[in-house]
Formats: structure tokens, sequence, C-alpha cells
């Protein structure tokens, strides 16, 4: 990468996200750390609270923020959410050619250096104390210490209502606490980012069933130290001394939006904007032009763009009603597909990804670069099948798959059947060397 690369890279705004509105206290504290930074902060409103949903489905979304600031032109996310930190960060760099950083280990780091006597409790959601990530984070900066898991669910709506005095949250606070006070903990880690704007009812708390002497660690200015660490060694920081700004998106907009929002940053908010990470097709004037185009210069053979096709375009997943009907495993895969378009749109920008599909070739059916495209998905497609499912079953793709290729769903854009199963074959090789001994996930849940 040279210079200028970098200098335009470092210029980028840095992406935030979290389940809700709790990862504004991140922000706040990265504003702090790195205050000429441009943060797009992406809350995914509309379907919190993350921690009571199982592993698959919080991947699926948290794939579906990131995307959506990738397109944005973001030069690193921060997940700033515990529940995604402990189960996504993998599978978000495997599938994004971006850096990409959690707050799992900056807060077992923080709480590791307060502790006094090696017992850190640590307050989180049901995901996050279920995935054990905790305990692996603080195990790999000391052996010593241990580890005290509590569960505390309720504290995310609370937080996110602006419900943060009075008997309620108090009595919520204790219940989950009292279990850590029979441990005798001396550090108590929030292991969630909404638990800040519940500080006063829990330093409270801490205070009365144990002691003034018990130490609260808040990982925001961790997180926001070592962001700030990370970026200055890519050369990836901000140098233009302009105050930075913050552009806040968000999925839904709640009726307390406002009071809640600017209590979790600590200042006025900034506009907001709603976004769709997952919009029906039929919905959109331009799908249903793309549609009609798409019937035109495919001579009718293709007429289920709107019903059948799922198409990523403009940093959103656009899709048809079946979506409603897939389980979570099945959209997993579908979205393994698109995120391959996605990365092509990056490579070839909007423009040329609508000439490729678009603009009629001559001959119609010898479109080779769109079927280059579109082999690079289904690729991907067979192997997360593969993954998922198990080989046999990608194996079992072949038919269909050939007859999209030669047929007219694809307005007969390579009607070379041996050339795509050549295709098929060689993909399938490589996913069988991969594959090796390993079960397929859905065997792996069953057991």
């Amino acid at each position: 990468m040279n210079d200028v690369t970098l200098a335009d890279r470092g210029n980028a705004p840095l992406g935030v996200f979290d389940s809700g509105l709790g990862g504004l206290t991140v922000v706040r504290a990265l504003r702090a750390a790195l205050p000429n930074e441009r943060i797009v902060y992406l809350g995914d409103t509309a379907r919190v609270p993350y921690g009571t949903r199982g592993p698959t489905t919080v991947i699926k979304y948290a794939l579906a923020c990131a995307r959506h600031l990738v397109q944005r032109n973001v030069k690193a996310i921060v997940i700033a959410c515990n529940t995604v930190s402990a189960v996504a960060p993998d599978r978000l760099r495997v599938e994004l050619d971006i850096p990409i950083l959690g707050v799992i280990e900056p807060g077992a780091r923080a709480g590791v250096r307060a502790s006094t006597r090696g017992k850190i409790g640590v307050l989180a959601t049901h995901a996050t104390i279920a995935s054990g990530a905790y305990p692996r984070a603080v195990a790999a900066e000391s052996t010593r210490a241990e580890v005290i898991g509590q569960p505390a669910p309720l504290l995310v709506p609370l937080a996110e209502e602006g419900w943060t005095e009075g008997d309620v949250p108090r009595l919520a606070a204790r219940r989950y606490l009292e279990p850590l006070a029979r441990e005798n903990v001396d550090t108590i880690v929030l292991g969630c980012t909404h638990y800040p704007l519940l500080r006063g009812v829990i330093d409270s708390e801490v205070a009365t069933l144990l002691g003034s002497h018990v130490t609260i660690v808040d990982s925001a200015g961790s997180v926001a130290d070592e962001t700030r660490a990370f970026l200055e060694s890519r050369g990836l920081h901000r140098t233009i001394n302009d105050g930075g700004g913050i552009e806040l998106l968000v999925t839904d907009v709640p009726k307390t939006f406002e009071a809640v929002a600017s209590r979790f940053l600590g200042m006025s908010i900034p506009s907001v904007q709603q976004v769709d990470l997952i919009k029906p097709k039929k919905d959109d004037r331009l799908q249903r032009l793309i549609h009609k185009l798409l019937i035109v210069v495919t001579f009718g053979g293709q007429r289920i763009y709107l019903t059948g096709y799922y198409t990523a375009m403009f940093g959103k997943l656009w899709v048809p009603d079946s979506w409603r009907s897939l389980g979570d495993l099945d959209r997993y895969v579908l979205l393994r597909h698109e995120r391959v378009h996605l990365r092509q749109r990056r490579r070839l920008g909007e423009l040329g990804m609508a000439f490729v599909y678009l603009v009629p070739f001559f001959p119609l059916f010898l479109a080779y670069g769109r079927a280059r495209l579109e082999w690079e998905a289904y690729t991907e497609t067979l192997r997360a099948t593969a993954e998922v499912y198990g080989v046999d079953a990608a194996l079992l793709l072949r038919d269909r798959i050939v007859a999209r290729f030669t047929g007219g769903d694809y307005g007969w854009m390579w009607p070379f059947p041996g050339q795509v199963n050549r295709w098929f074959d060689h993909a399938m090789t490589e996913i069988r060397n991969c594959a090796g001994s390993r079960e397929p996930v859905i065997k792996q849940s069953l057991e």
C-alpha cells in the first residue's frame, strides 16, 4: 500500500456498530481518545437485544451490520457489542476484508489489571456468558484469575428505555449482583455496552452488597485506547485537525430515542438516518424496473427476478417474500453468496455491475464476464452448503446450478453445460480437500 493510499484510508471514517444504543458509550470514549476521527455508528435498534438470541442469528445480524458499514467505505470496524464480540469477530474477519476490533479482550485486560485477588465478576448477556469468551480472554492474560459470570438480561431493555433510576432498575441490579457478592469478587466487569447507563444503581448496589473497595470496570475506555493504538500502528489514524464528527444510523427509531441516545453519548445527538439492512424487492421502484429490463434483455427468459432472486445492491440485501420462510442456516448460505457480490461491487462499482448484468451482450448468450462473476458467487454457495449441511448436500446442487447458467432464468448466460459441469467439479474437488474429516455444522448442532 503506497503513502497516498494510506493517507486516503486514514481519512476514511471509523465504523462502529451495536445491537442498539449501548455502543454509543464506546463512541463517547472513542471521541475522547480520537477527537479528529469521523465515526459512522450503526445501531440495530429494530432487532435489539442480541443477547437472548442464538450464535447463528447473532452472526447473521452482525454480518448485515458490518456489510452496511463496509459499503460506507469505513477503514475499520469496532464491534461495540459484547454479545457479537463473543461469537462473531472471527467470522467477520474471514468474510470482510477490513480490520475488526472487539470489546471482549480490552475489557478482560482491564479487569485483570484492576483485580487484586484474581476474583473477577462479569455482568453480561446470556449469549456472552454462554460463549465463555470472558474466561478465555482473562486466561490469556492471567492463569491465576478466576471469572464468575452472571447473566443480566433485563438491564439491556431498561437501558434502551432510559429507565435508569428508581426501584425497578435498582432491584434488577441487586438480583444480578447478589450471586457475585456470594462469590466475594473484587472486580466487576460490565460486559455489555448498555450497562454503563445504569452505572449509578450498579455502583450503589455493589457498595451495599460488597463494599466500596470493589472495582467496577467499564471497558469503553480500554476499547478506545486500544483502537487508537491500532490505528496509529497501521498509519490509519486521521490527521486532519477538524474535530471529526459522528454519523448516526439506526434500523428503527424508538419513541425515546433522542433522550436515550443523548444520555449514552453524553452530548446532543447529531441528525439520525434510519436504514433498512434487508428490504423487500416488490416494494422498491428500482427493483421493479430492473425486473422489467431483465425480461427485455433476456427475451422473456428471466421473469422471476422479483419473486425468486436475492440481490445485494447499494449496501442492502433486496429479498423476495420467500426470505421470511427461510431458516437461519439457509439464510446464512444465501448471505455467503451475496457477500461475494458485495465484494464484486466494491471492485467494479455499481455502474460496472449494472453494465455487466443489464446491458445486452452480442451475441447475448456469450456473456462470459457475467458468468464468471456468478460462478465466483456460486462457488461460495457450495462452500457454505458443505460447511453447514455437508459435502453430499453441496453435490445435490449440481443440476440446479447448471440449469440456471444454461437456461432462461439467467438469460442463457453461458449455454455450455459441459463447461459449467467442469467448473462445478473443480470447485467440489477443492471443497472436499478443505473439508477433510470435519463434520458439517448441522450435524454438530444436532449432537
